[in-house]
C-alpha cells in the first residue's frame, strides 16, 4: 500500500462510498414504502431515496472516481473509464428523470 499511496487512498474512498450506498440500496429495498408496494407504484413513483443515491454517485463519480482515474497510471484503462462514465450517466438518470424504486437496485 505504501508503494501507490494514490490508489490506496482512491480504494479506501470508494469502499467507503460503496458500503455507504449499498447499506441504503438494501434498506430501502428490503422496506419498501407504501408507493412501492404495486408493480405501477415502483415503476412511476418518484423515490427520494432513489434520488439521494443516484446524486451521491454522480457527486462521487465527477469529483472523485473519474479524475482519479484519469491521474492515477494504475486506473487509466479503458475499461475503468468506460464503467465510470457508463455509471455517471446512469447516476444523472436515477437523480433526475427516473429516480424510482428500482434505482435502489441499481445504484445501491
Amino acid at each position: 500500500l505504501a508503494a501507490i499511496p494514490a490508489f490506496s487512498a482512491h480504494q479506501a474512498v470508494a469502499f467507503a462510498t460503496m458500503m455507504t450506498v449499498s447499506t441504503i440500496g438494501l434498506i430501502g429495498w428490503l422496506v419498501p414504502p407504501e408507493a412501492a408496494a404495486t408493480a405501477a407504484g415502483r415503476l412511476l413513483a418518484p423515490s427520494d431515496r432513489a434520488r439521494w443515491l443516484g446524486s451521491m454517485l454522480l457527486g462521487m463519480l465527477l469529483a472523485w472516481d473519474i479524475p482519479t482515474s484519469l491521474l492515477i497510471p494504475q486506473l487509466r484503462k479503458p475499461d475503468v473509464l468506460f464503467h465510470h462514465i457508463a455509471m455517471a450517466t446512469t447516476a444523472l438518470i436515477g437523480a433526475t428523470c427516473l429516480p424510482t424504486h428500482y434505482g435502489l437496485y441499481y445504484m445501491g
